[in-house]
């Protein structure tokens, strides 16, 4: 088969599929053009999902005729001149050829004037092909019309989705760009039907409630962070409002952008392996520190490595988080926590998960006013109403700030060393942790061909199996960065009582005092929360009184 050297026409058609993939993509390019002419009003006119009809209007700065003529021309811009800008891209629309691209693939009509004499100018094209060119009456600004998308490439078209689908996308675009703009008025009617009214606001999350309510804002904490090389605003969920299927949606410098490395690091802040937390990250840096020109629509980007994202971010948002929970209210419940633990003179306290034996029994402390229910949370009565404790959130907790403290430990043999055989991706997650096992008290041989022997653990572990060790590697595994915090949280998780485990009074009692000794007792080491306080005010309107 020979090598042909592709025409004018069919790099034009192949290039215009690359940049326009369906209705929502003109919409994007449309909006983006909008906001880099300064337009403080978009309004966008849909018909059939966009398949037949979308139009959109701005008061930007608006074009003249010359400008007009060369914006449907291809490799034309008017946001780049030489090859150094694109490494500090500060547009949104630097590509010059989204208008001729659009124009080949529909019938567009583009209507601008730059001036407020309503004397303006509008062209015509067909499949890329200029009908006219002629004055017309129009307020400063551009409004572009397209139809009939695809009309010319007839095999693209049959690949749309229902109209219905095809809104979906375009109004989970706009919303998009109406989060990362809250100064601009952003208006979207599909035929009779008005989906956004959003007018201008001032921030960020009163954009946020405008769009998703006032209720569904009080669901999240808001965070920011100012560096020298960056800052950010993030809402996130909080811990009670945990997703199976959350919303995710980051900005850099305002541009919308998808990335499954920052999808993942956010859903491990709460590490609950069900539900994850909303997140909104509106990001900026200097432009010169991320490449926008990773991908045709611009829907990926790529960072400076020195940033070390999304891992900085994430742990910024970590310590922020341990503020936020600690409120007024929380600190109220810490001193009445603290009070009955000093009421009830409970000095005596249990080493790291110690079972109470029954010859000891007399010897610990005891508050009668605290329960077990179904063998999972602890229920203790205090003055203004109940807490409800998760009992392996809170020993985990425990364990963790007590790993923290000290970080060396005596190392308890064992009668019967634990023999191991580990494939070669967990005998490599090993290997880059076991100076850590060393630190933490673990003794172990290593064998041949992946072959362990654990002769000894740290004191703080009363319970140890050969199935515990196989899944503290296989959650190091997963790890794209293994850092010995990280291994002191799944240490902690595996060693603290589990669900269903049944506690004496003076188990439940032990882990209560060791809790409320902690600063901060609200959040185990992998984020889920450790408690629930429930008021007696709650309890009385859940019951009309």
């Amino acid at each position: 088969m020979k090598v042909k050297k592709l025409s004018k026409e069919l790099i034009y058609r192949i290039r215009a599929g690359e940049v326009i993939e369906d209705p929502s993509s003109v919409v994007k390019e449309l909006i983006e053009n909008s906001l880099d002419a300064g337009a403080k009003r978009i309004h966008i006119y849909l018909e059939d999902g966009g398949k037949r009809l979308i139009e959109v209007k701005d008061d930007g700065e608006g074009m003249d005729e010359e400008d007009l003529t060369l914006s449907v021309l291809p490799f034309t811009s008017s946001k780049i001149e030489k090859v150094e800008d694109l490494k500090k891209i500060t547009t949104y629309g630097f590509r010059g050829e989204a208008l001729f691209a659009i124009s080949k693939v529909s019938r567009l009509l583009i209507k601008s004037s730059n001036n407020e004499s309503f004397i303006g100018n509008e062209i015509y094209l067909e499949g890329g092909e200029r009908i006219h060119l002629r004055p017309c009456y129009h307020p400063k600004g551009t409004t572009v019309t397209v139809k009939e998308i695809f009309y010319s490439v007839p095999a693209r078209r049959k690949f749309l989705k229902s109209s219905s689908q095809e809104l979906k996308k375009i109004v989970e675009l706009v919303t998009k760009y109406a989060l990362s703009n809250p100064e601009v008025e952003f208006f979207l009617k599909n035929e009779r039907d008005i989906i956004l009214d959003l007018k201008p606001s001032s921030s960020f999350k009163d954009r946020l409630a405008e769009i998703f309510g006032n209720d569904y804002l009080k669901e999240l904490y808001e965070i920011e962070e100012n560096k020298k090389n960056y800052s950010f605003t993030l809402f996130i969920s909080k811990p009670e409002f945990l997703k199976e299927s959350p919303v995710k949606i980051f900005f850099v410098n305002k541009r919308p952008f998808y990335d499954n490395s920052f999808i993942r690091a956010f859903n491990t802040i709460y590490s609950d392996k069900l539900r994850y937390p909303d997140v909104f990250l509106f990001l900026f840096l200097n432009p010169e520190e991320v490449d926008f020109n990773v991908h045709p629509q611009k829907l990926q980007v790529k960072f400076s490595s020195k940033l070390s994202f999304p891992h900085k971010i994430v742990e910024a948002v970590r310590r922020k988080l341990k503020d936020k929970v600690l409120d007024k209210n929380k600190v109220e419940l810490i001193t009445n926590i603290r009070g009955i633990i000093k009421q009830n003179e409970l000095p005596r306290q249990l080493e790291f998960g110690e079972m109470a034996k029954e010859e000891i029994k007399s010897n610990l402390p005891v508050y009668e006013d605290i329960w077990q229910l179904e063998n999972t949370y602890i229920i203790v009565k205090f003055e203004k109403g109940l807490l409800v404790i998760d009992q392996h959130n809170a020993h985990e907790k425990i364990i963790y700030e007590k790993i923290l403290s000290k970080r060396k430990f005596k190392t308890n043999f064992i009668a019967f060393p634990i023999f191991l055989k580990l494939s070669p991706p967990e005998f490599s997650a090993y290997r880059e942790v076991k100076d850590v096992f060393k630190d933490l008290g673990f003794e172990i041989r290593e064998l041949k061909d992946g072959e362990i022997q654990i002769e000894g653990i740290p004191e703080f572990i009363k319970k140890f199996t050969k199935e515990n060790f196989i899944e503290l590697i296989n959650e190091i595994k997963k790890e794209r960065k293994i850092e010995p915090l990280n291994v002191y949280k799944e240490i902690a998780c595996k060693s603290a009582i589990k669900m269903g485990d049944v506690l004496k009074k003076e188990e439940m009692t032990n882990i209560l005092i060791e809790l409320f000794s902690l600063e901060d007792p609200f959040f185990c080491p992998h984020g889920r929360p450790v408690m629930v306080q429930i008021t007696k005010d709650e309890l009385d309107k859940k019951f009309g009184r």
